[in-house]
């Protein structure tokens, strides 16, 4: 039986789920909204508009043990973020994190597939992220 394609919805609970609070990814009007908490204390906040990044440039950097979601043009800036009251702009979104690898590839392919829905008109997938 044919799986069906992976919505964007079931992409955002996917990365929610594994990120468990810690991270909140929602997206509105195609812009990537990613909310950082520490407890229900919401402290940063990162936006981007989807069509400014690039799956090219969504790794993971086992050194830094970073997530990170890059802008396709990184000179660009296409990042917001809002940190202790100060908005910066930055050429990427990074989430630090310390998962297994399966998992981190999981979030890795499901990042890709985000930006994938909104960027390019015919695709879908229903390969699972993990």
């Amino acid at each position: 039986m044919a799986q069906e394609n992976i919505t964007m919805q079931q992409t955002l609970d996917y990365m929610n789920e594994k990120f468990g609070g810690k991270y909140v990814i929602s997206i509105n009007y195609g812009v990537v909204i990613a909310s950082y908490f520490d407890g229900s204390e919401k402290y940063r906040e990162d936006q981007a508009s989807i069509k400014d990044l690039d799956t090219a440039r969504v790794y993971y950097n086992s050194k830094t043990k970073m997530l990170i979601v890059g802008c396709a043009n990184p000179q660009k800036k296409c990042v917001t973020r809002e940190f202790l009251g100060k908005r910066l702009f930055y050429g990427r979104i990074s989430f630090p994190v310390s998962y297994s690898q399966k998992t981190t590839d999981g979030l890795v392919k499901a990042f890709k597939h985000m930006i994938r829905l909104v960027n390019e008109k015919n695709y879908q997938s229903n390969e699972p992220f993990e």
